[in-house]
């Protein structure tokens, strides 16, 4: 099982499949079939890897590796900002989790930068509920990070873990800090996909220290009506 894991992991980050599609599963097959009864590992999937680079333009749901990414997140039990609720088979079809942006594309945009140059990356999306993403509406996060706190009753503590859930740094994130926190969530992201795929990932980018965030109740102190009627919607 851990082999076909790594093997899907590695065609499917590495975006292998979308070309030739036919003539490879054709060699993947006897190859993966060797691998597991014979521990014969197939020399191709060697050459199969992920650079850091490709998560600043992986924008398309259609990409296999988007995707893979979205899977990896909800693999490891990201929770829904409002209901606190992991994807499972009891919420699959109540509260399905689609994409949707941590920085509104309206904020990016009136941002500019490099704000408005990521917007669309998946280092800049996370799986959540329609619920969450009416929450958090077209604002930035220090405005829209106290409505979720309303809307889900819950307490800044309790935020701060389903935001970690999704490798979101709450500080970075409450301060507004797109830059700071797209370098550390990229950064994070690069250990997951190498962990799946069983090889460092490549070219991942060097951190730098971030500016000091927010005291840890800063999200609670913030006012809670800044509402913003539009809302970021799935991408």
């Amino acid at each position: 099982q851990k082999k076909i894991e790594t093997w899907f992991w590695r065609v499917a980050l590495s975006e292998d499949y979308g070309s030739s599609t036919e003539s490879k599963l054709a060699r993947d097959f006897p190859d993966l079939v060797r691998w597991i009864e014979d521990d014969l590992k197939p020399e191709r999937l060697d050459l199969l890897g992920f650079n850091a680079g490709r998560l600043d333009t992986l924008t398309s749901r259609l990409s296999a590796a988007y995707k893979a990414v979205n899977a990896l997140l909800l693999r490891e039990g990201c929770r829904d900002f409002v209901s606190g609720k992991a994807a499972d088979k009891s919420t699959f079809h109540s509260m399905p989790l689609d994409i949707h942006h941590v920085f509104p594309k309206h904020w990016c945009r009136v941002a500019g930068g490099e704000a408005a140059r990521l917007v669309d990356s998946i280092v800049n999306k996370t799986p959540i509920s329609a619920k969450s993403n009416r929450s958090i509406g077209g604002a930035a996060p220090s405005d829209y990070l106290p409505r979720v706190v309303a809307s889900a009753k819950i307490t800044t503590e309790i935020l701060n873990d389903l935001l970690a859930s999704h490798l979101i740094d709450p500080a970075l994130l409450a301060s507004n800090q797109f830059e700071a926190f797209f370098q550390a969530r990229k950064l994070a992201l690069c250990k997951l996909i190498g962990a799946a795929i069983g090889k460092p990932v490549s070219n991942v980018p060097e951190v730098e220290e971030p500016s000091a965030g927010p005291d840890d109740d800063l999200i609670a102190e913030m006012p809670l009506d800044s509402a913003d009627p539009d809302f970021d919607e799935a991408a």
